[in-house]
């Protein structure tokens, strides 16, 4: 859950796939895109690009990423959760 992003203290119960702990909805989004995109976390980047009026380029944020799970291992999470 950490390499997903996932930053808040979760509880070490056997409840904890029932939501037994709090998770915030921008850290839950973020770790089921890193499954979608194939293992792949990115860090979330709030604006992403800031123009002016006339379209001349003020600042740029690229979100970093890195890849935290095994492509294969993804894949069968994904088709398990398909299933369902």
């Amino acid at each position: 859950a950490e390499r997903a992003g996932i930053s808040e203290p979760l509880a070490p119960e056997l409840s904890l796939s029932l939501g037994c702990s709090a998770v915030s909805p921008l850290h839950m989004a973020n770790a089921y895109a890193s499954l979608a995109r194939g293992g792949v976390f990115k860090t979330p980047v709030l604006i992403r690009r800031v123009e002016t009026a006339a379209g001349r380029l003020l600042e740029y944020n690229e979100a970093e990423s890195q890849t935290v799970f095994d492509r294969a291992a993804v894949a069968k999470i994904v088709d398990l959760m398909q299933d369902c």
